[in-house]
C-alpha cells in the first residue's frame, strides 16, 4: 500500500513538474527580453532561451521536489 502511494507522489510531482516548465520558462524569457533592445535580443536570442530553459527547470525541479515532499 505505501509503494502505490509513493509511487503516485512520484506521478503527480512529475505531473507538476512539466506543467510548470513551460510557464516559467516563458516568465524568464520575458523578462530576459526586456532588458534588451530589438538589435541586442535579435543577437543573443538563442542564448537567453537556454538561459531561460535553464533556470526555468532548476526552478520547477525545486519547488516540485519541496511541493511534492510537503503536500502529495
Amino acid at each position: 500500500m505505501e509503494v502505490l502511494l509513493l509511487y503516485k507522489s512520484y506521478f503527480l510531482s512529475a505531473i507538476l513538474f512539466f506543467c510548470l516548465v513551460y510557464p516559467i520558462y516563458r516568465f524568464i524569457f520575458i523578462i530576459n527580453a526586456r532588458r534588451l533592445n530589438r538589435k541586442d535580443f535579435d543577437k543573443m536570442k538563442e542564448k537567453i532561451k537556454k538561459k531561460s530553459l535553464r533556470f526555468s527547470i532548476i526552478i520547477t525541479l525545486f519547488f516540485t521536489l519541496f511541493y511534492g515532499l510537503k503536500f502529495f
